[in-house]
């Protein structure tokens, strides 16, 4: 899934496993949003690395029609730009189906998990665009 931060596009994971929002500082950056610095937590990465924290932010979010503020940690380094925890998920109801590659959302139906480009086209005339915003 893709995900406007400012004037960014860049690609989302909404990842089961994660019990935290994250999101990459170059990302933070390039929007000129303050960090909180005084945010310290140590973090591990699936593999069992740690991940270096430097603070967190609160981000406008909007999915379709829903719109909240949503406080993210800063990651000096991710694979993927922003990443969408377990914490996010439940209050939102979100359904996974692994078998199909497919998030259910009661606001936007269902969405492809997937970057394929066929996959994409079958969902090209709904809105399947997450926007992140930073509150000011």
């Amino acid at each position: 899934m893709e995900v406007l931060i400012g004037q960014n596009k860049v690609g989302e994971l909404l990842d089961s496993g994660s019990s935290v929002p994250l999101i990459v500082a170059d990302l933070v950056r390039k929007t000129r949003t303050d960090v909180d610095r005084n945010y310290s937590k140590r973090m591990l990465s699936v593999t069992g690395n740690d991940l270096k924290v430097i603070g967190r932010v609160l981000l406008g979010l909007e999915i379709g029609t829903m719109r909240e503020n949503h406080e993210s940690t800063v990651i000096i380094e991710l694979k993927t730009p922003v990443i969408l925890g377990r914490d996010f998920h439940s209050p939102h109801n979100l359904k996974f189906d692994f078998d199909n590659g497919t998030v259910e959302s009661p606001v936007d139906g269902i969405i492809s998990m997937h970057n394929d480009t066929e996959l994409e086209d079958s969902f090209k005339n709904s809105q399947r665009l997450i926007t992140f915003g930073f509150k000011e």
